[in-house]
Parts: C-alpha cells; sequence; structure tokens
C-alpha cells in the first residue's frame, strides 16, 4: 500500500465553541487578513481622534497648516 498523505485535521472538542464554529485558512491569507484588520483599526483611532481635536477646537485650517510646515507649497495661497 502506498503512503499517503491524512487530509483529515482533528480538533479537540473544546476548540469548537457552540455557534461559533472554525475557520481554516492558509496562513499567508491569515496574516493578509490582520494586517488589514490593524490598517483599518489605526484609521478609525486616527479619524476619531481627528473628530476629538475638531470638538475640543484643537485642529487649524489646512491652510495655516501648510503655511507653518510646507511653506514652499504655500506661495500661491
Amino acid at each position: 500500500m502506498a503512503n499517503r498523505a491524512n487530509k483529515n485535521i482533528t480538533l479537540p472538542k473544546l476548540a469548537i465553541r457552540e455557534k461559533e464554529g472554525v475557520v481554516i485558512l492558509p496562513l499567508k491569507k491569515w496574516e493578509k487578513i490582520e494586517k488589514e484588520n490593524l490598517e483599518l483599526r489605526l484609521a478609525i483611532e486616527a479619524i476619531l481622534a481627528g473628530e476629538l481635536a475638531l470638538q475640543k477646537k484643537q485642529t487649524r485650517p489646512f491652510r495655516e497648516f501648510l503655511k507653518s510646515e510646507f511653506p514652499q507649497y504655500a506661495k500661491d495661497l
């Protein structure tokens, strides 16, 4: 008989919680999902921080920012 790789995956019953289920993905795909999730969370944090600063009047118009940080691009303002 030829050696065949076992194509079955065995999971302990405790790993599968009722009504939650289990997903098995290739590692590369999971890493991509994790990276996208992190980027999304960081973007949401940045948006929320900006909204809070706006509410507290801690922001400045883009024109002022441009003049102070990048004066070479603010010549025509």
